[in-house]
């Protein structure tokens, strides 16, 4: 303890208490003073700590020889890094945003949902198809899709979502099918703007399908507009009502269309949903029955189930009587048939139904051609001169 009797020694450490207690006031003074960045220090490659967070900026692309000379951008302001103050409200950037499954972009469904395949044809010298009552051939151009190959019972296209086939699709079942799946998929998205045909619809609270009873359809003269998407109708004889007195008005309510009074209200389905009072022209008070076209919502999982079901249903229907239909092209085509050699020397061309292979595709396509099927000539001295 004789060692703090030594003045030069309590001097010593009353001098650097002093300096501590300096240094502990150093921020406080330091506040509101611009910070520079530091320089950004290389960390080892086994380090795991994280490093600066600064706001993103995209990578500039090397320096010309016209911008050598130009000035350096300034460091990024760390303390300021961020959004900006009057920018979007803030969202962290690396959130990952899932989007919907199926197709999302509303301005290029598939092929089926646009496209009806028809017909096809196969004559001397080329090949041709029905597409939506247009007569085409391999090459053209209908709306946004390019007629890439002819088959034959199919028909391959180039569009914005790649190559697609068309199939012949009797009846519409498939095609129907194949849209109603595609709208119920980006249901979400869509919205309001689905349309009056769309099936499924929201009536106090309960999701209906249109297409089943008591849902019916109803048109007529707008007489009256009570409010934004409700109107008394004078109802058309044809419409699927049962009135008690013929011609008798009824109110239909949020129906998406802006009528004016005289107007015709087009064909919609509707849902009776009991009475209500309005106030006539004439100021007086009337009651009618009152028809709900309801608020176009999502359908239940069950609905999209069966859809999904019939879809799958229908494609083995087809694909059955497809392989069907080639067994007997086979064997007709054993038997000597030259129109039958003819189309599986083609099915072995494209690889449609078959194996693609161009020694059998010649094969068959020679020998019907030997029975001088022109078709088959005129295939042959095309496949000659592409090689």
């Amino acid at each position: 303890m004789n060692l703090f009797k030594n003045k030069f020694v309590v001097i010593g450490l009353a001098v650097l208490a002093a300096l501590l207690l300096v240094n502990s006031f150093k921020p406080l003074w330091q506040h509101g003073r611009p910070r520079v960045a530091p320089p950004a220090a290389t960390a080892p490659k086994n380090s795991t700590a994280p490093g600066p967070v600064v706001a993103y900026k995209p990578p500039t692309p090397a320096p010309s020889a016209k911008t050598q000379g130009a000035e350096k951008e300034p460091a990024i302001d760390q303390a300021h890094a961020g959004w900006a103050a009057n920018s979007a409200p803030r969202r962290d950037p690396f959130q990952i945003r899932q989007l919907p499954p199926g197709p999302t972009d509303l301005l290029h469904p598939p092929a089926m949902e646009v496209l009806r395949l028809s017909a096809i044809w196969r004559q001397a010298g080329g090949v041709a198809v029905a597409i939506n009552d247009r007569v085409l051939t391999e090459g053209d151009t209908i709306l946004d899709f390019k007629i890439q190959t002819i088959g034959s019972g199919r028909v391959w296209v180039d569009g914005p979502n790649g190559i697609e086939q068309l199939v012949f699709d009797y009846g519409g079942m498939l095609r129907s099918v194949s849209r109603e799946l595609y709208m119920l998929r980006n249901s979400a998205v869509v919205g309001a703007d689905i349309g009056l045909d769309w099936p499924y619809r929201l009536v106090n609270g309960i999701t209906n399908d249109v297409k089943t009873a008591p849902w019916v359809v109803i048109s007529g003269k707008v007489l009256q507009k009570l409010s934004s998407g409700s109107y008394l109708v004078a109802v058309d004889r044809q419409s699927q009502l049962s009135l008690q007195a013929e011609d008798e008005p009824v109110i239909v309510k949020n129906v998406p269309l802006d009528l004016s009074d005289k107007a015709r209200l087009p064909p919609v389905r509707c849902k009776l949903v009991g009475n209500e009072s309005y106030t006539a022209t004439d100021g007086h008070l009337a009651t009618k029955q009152l028809y709900d076209f309801g608020i176009p919502c999502a359908p239940p999982k069950e609905a999209v189930q069966s859809l999904l079901a019939q879809k799958v249903f229908l494609l083995q229907q087809y694909a059955e009587a497809d392989a069907h239909g080639i067994e007997l092209e086979i064997e007709s085509a054993r038997n000597g048939n030259p129109s039958a050699e003819y189309l599986l020397g083609q099915r072995y061309r494209i690889g449609e139904g078959v194996p693609k292979d161009e020694k059998q595709a010649r094969h068959w396509l020679e020998l019907s051609a030997a029975q001088a099927n022109r078709d088959a000539q005129s295939a042959l001295q095309t496949t000659g001169s592409q090689k």
